[in-house]
């Protein structure tokens, strides 16, 4: 076990570790897909009375973090040579996956973190839009940094869209409430939504009230006194 959940931290052995087999493994998987409640590392961002746990952490400070609900959406076993284990996991957000291989090896009697973690995902930019650190400090000084940005729309194609006319751009940018189009609600429901001007430029994020007719700024991302320049990049 580590005591950061990652390579990182002081390593201890367990006296007790049996080693699972494949068929103990795939048991114990099984019992943390769909949502389950999750303790996040205390060597995480999340924050204590305003100070991030990580900190208390270090200082050798007492700190108590609350389970909260997750999505495990998939988990798939790529690869198990003990003490090696890959897993390619599908989460919602929120999710900690030094978390997910505590509990993982708590549950097999072995101990567990993890010792190399790659994001392949999120929502639905891949890796193939990735680009390096080298490419990215290349862009910056030879000013080519706008070609490497993934246009908001893009970015955000997995969201509900709703295109505002020019007085509720306006309403929305003051962080008022506006009352959709009928023709354009996005659903009966409750959901959050990408906010487009017109001109299908990126105004904000949303939270859409389906039994209210309403569309409530979350993030305003433009000011109507300062309009937005055109380009891939806003």
């Amino acid at each position: 076990v580590s005591t950061t959940g990652d390579a990182h931290g002081q390593i201890q052995g367990r006296e007790d570790a049996v080693v699972p087999s494949p068929e103990q493994l795939a048991a114990a998987i099984s019992r943390f897909t769909g949502e389950i409640e999750q303790v996040p590392p205390v060597f995480s961002a999340i924050k204590v009375n305003g100070v991030p746990s990580y900190k208390l952490a270090r200082a050798d400070r007492s700190v108590e973090l609350h389970p909260r609900a997750v999505s495990i959406f998939g988990l798939e076993v790529v690869s198990y040579e003990y003490p090696t284990l890959r897993l390619q996991v599908s989460c919602s957000k929120g999710t900690y996956i030094r978390s997910l291989a505590a509990d993982l090896g708590e549950v097999l009697n072995c101990g567990g973190y993890v010792r190399e973690l790659r994001r392949t995902r999120v929502g639905a930019l891949t890796l193939a839009k990735a680009v390096s650190l080298e490419e990215i400090r290349a862009a910056t000084i030879n000013g080519t940094i706008e070609r490497l940005m993934v246009p908001p729309r893009e970015a955000l194609c997995g969201m509900p869209e709703v295109i505002l006319d020019a007085e509720r751009v306006a309403r929305f940018a003051h962080g008022n409430p506006v009352r959709q189009d009928p023709a354009q609600e996005v659903s009966d429901g409750d959901a959050e939504c990408a906010v487009y001007d017109p001109q299908l430029r990126l105004c904000g994020i949303g939270s859409w009230n389906g039994g209210a007719g309403l569309l409530r700024p979350l993030k305003v991302l433009r000011s109507t006194a300062a309009p937005m320049t055109t380009g891939s990049g806003q």
